[in-house]
């Protein structure tokens, strides 16, 4: 495996389940999800510069520090969403592989993420 990127997304992370919100007859983002992805974009943009984007297949790890106890299956389909949002990721179709984790934190929650390309 070759590692291609690594690099920290700071904030809690939202929990996918959560993120659409139905209300005056609309379907909207919840603003904590927005603001993440919002958050997300510049420190991705700041990290990344020169990064190619990868067409797989990857191999993914997540290391989650946060807060509150949340589901670990929806943390990370709500990274996968947001790389893919930002271009980092193609598709998350080219995960192949995908290892993660959580510890609980009282400050600065934040998620590791290493990127690597299965060869």
């Amino acid at each position: 495996m070759k590692l291609l990127a690594k690099f920290t997304l700071f904030g809690e992370v939202p929990s996918k389940k959560n993120q659409w919100h139905i209300g005056n007859g609309r379907m909207y983002m919840a603003k904590g999800v927005h603001d993440w992805n919002t958050s997300i974009g510049w420190q991705i943009r700041a990290q990344l510069r020169g990064l190619k984007v990868p067409s797989g297949p990857l191999r993914i790890e997540m290391d989650f520090f946060i807060k509150r106890d949340k589901d670990l299956d929806n943390l990370c389909a709500t990274v996968l969403d947001g790389l893919q949002k930002m271009s980092v990721l193609q598709n998350d179709r080219i995960v192949f592989q995908v290892e993660a984790s959580k510890t609980k934190v009282k400050k600065e929650p934040h998620v590791d993420i290493r990127l690597h390309l299965v060869v």
